[in-house]
């Protein structure tokens, strides 16, 4: 068995509407279960104190074994994000050596307490330097590719003529850019969710480090309890991410007023984490903005629909596969299905022009039980192929191949 030190950043506001979140907690429910030891080393971001009750509250539940928090100077990390765009690799060392030094040794704090034969880089603020741990395998978990999103954010606002915003993404781009080709290509092994995300890795160094772990989903709720409310449709997520609110906002204003023109007495709900007063203030009878919801699983059961407008974005889109295994039907756009596997892609709808999203929208709602033949399909499928005991197994596995590739390196090196 196992022990695993994993970094992350935590925001209490978001919790579990927070797809990192849910994946870390998720993964480490199972590999506990599965005899390993799972230490959290946290980055507070927000409010620290509730984050730390929160986060006893998992290990007395079982989550993980053991949590403690990890300091990183933040005038060293906005230090760093300049030195990884402004210099040459062949600097780069040297202008950040001071960055390394610290944030390397509040690591190697952390495993002085908890020591571990495996370290995962989750948290963004470490996984430039991370690899610097020679004594022990060290797995960066990259998640998404935020090149991909950038990039995808930077045609967006260039063609809606943002031009003050072109600049500060396209800085954000080359940051994430370089961050990720120079970071990817010196740990043991990458993780990314989704195989959109390692295609985007594949291109930076060697694709036989990049390993796709997709996320896993709970069995959603007691479809026995839940009666669905037939004029209810359904988008959630943590509202402050710049997808979900644009995607929302894009609904909002290209597709749901179409949808009201056939179907005056429908509800759009948006449930999600830090919705902003942008969304806040298009509250009113047809759409409703209920900000965290501590039971999402029950939320999404009791809709009849569920819509993904995304129109950025990368990676494993939790929403979608949540809402299906909640027994609630998908209409989404491309970048929304992106991730999933064609079989999979051919049985929800997918439409990314607004007037071809309304018109399935009101096909749906004239006869929704045509959608049950498919619906049945999909939960079937989540259910054979998303469980997270097999994604825990997936990241034991890879944990046992990078520590036996480490080994034989020290042994070489020590003959």
């Amino acid at each position: 068995m196992r022990t695993f030190l994993w970094i992350i950043d935590l925001d209490f506001a978001t919790r579990l509407h927070h797809g990192g979140l849910l994946r870390y907690i998720n993964l480490a429910r199972e590999l506990v279960l599965q005899g390993h030891s799972v230490t959290f080393a946290v980055i507070y971001e927000g409010d620290r104190e509730q984050g730390q009750a929160w986060m006893e509250s998992l290990r007395a539940e079982g989550v993980c074994t053991n949590h403690c928090e990890i300091v990183i100077p933040p005038t060293l990390v906005r230090w760093s994000r300049l030195a990884t765009i402004v210099l040459p690799f062949s600097l780069h060392g040297l202008a950040i050596r001071q960055f390394v030094n610290e944030s390397t040794a509040a690591i190697e704090s952390v495993l002085q307490r908890f020591p571990a034969d495996v370290v995962i880089a989750s948290s963004r603020q470490v996984l430039f330097t991370a690899y610097h741990l020679r004594l022990r395998p060290c797995i960066g978990d990259f998640s998404d590719s935020i090149t991909l999103f950038y990039w995808r954010e930077l045609v967006n606002v260039m063609r809606l003529r943002q031009w003050r915003a072109v600049a500060r993404t396209a800085w954000t781009l080359f940051h994430f850019f370089f961050q990720e080709m120079y970071s990817s290509r010196r740990y043991a092994a990458n993780i990314v969710v989704s195989p959109v995300d390692k295609r985007v890795f594949d291109r930076f160094g060697n694709p036989e480090k990049n390993v796709c772990i997709m996320n896993g989903v709970r069995g959603g709720a007691d479809a026995g309890r839940v009666s669905k409310i037939a004029d209810q449709i359904v988008f959630s997520g943590a509202m402050n991410f710049p997808p979900n609110h644009d995607g929302a906002i894009w609904f909002l204003d290209k597709v749901f007023p179409a949808v009201l023109e056939k179907f005056p007495h429908l509800t759009f709900v948006i449930a999600g984490a830090n919705p902003p007063e942008t969304l806040l203030a298009r509250a009113g009878p047809n759409v409703k903005v209920l900000g965290y919801v501590p039971d999402l699983n029950l939320t999404l059961a009791q809709s009849a629909l569920y819509v993904a407008p995304l129109i950025t974005g990368s990676g494993f889109k939790n929403k979608v596969a949540e809402a299906i295994a909640n027994g609630t039907y998908v209409i989404g756009t491309s970048y929304a299905a992106e991730f999933l596997e064609p079989s999979m892609r051919e049985l929800i709808t997918v439409r990314d022009d607004p007037r071809e999203m309304a018109d399935a929208i009101c096909d749906f709602f004239s006869a929704p039980e045509k959608a049950n033949d498919k619906l049945a399909r999909l939960r079937q499928i989540v259910r054979d192929r998303f469980s997270w005991p097999a994604k825990a197994a997936e990241l034991s596995h890879l944990a046992d191949l990078v520590s036996a590739h480490r080994s034989r390196e020290s042994s070489a090196s020590a003959l």
